[in-house]
């Protein structure tokens, strides 16, 4: 079983803080702007272009 937290890699708060921050999310926000399937789709394109959360 591989290790989590190996190099270059960041704990999966940070990563997730990180992108819904470029969705205009913060903790502030009362409710998020963003449709749901629109949240999702962001996340796998941004996984799949190699920007993995640990």
């Amino acid at each position: 079983m591989k290790a989590a937290g190996g190099k270059g890699t960041r704990p999966i708060e940070t990563w997730r803080a990180d992108f819904l921050a470029s969705l205009g999310i913060s903790r502030d926000n009362e409710r998020p702007r963003v449709l749901l399937p629109d949240l999702f789709s962001a996340a796998r394109e941004r996984v799949l272009a190699g920007d993995l959360p640990t």
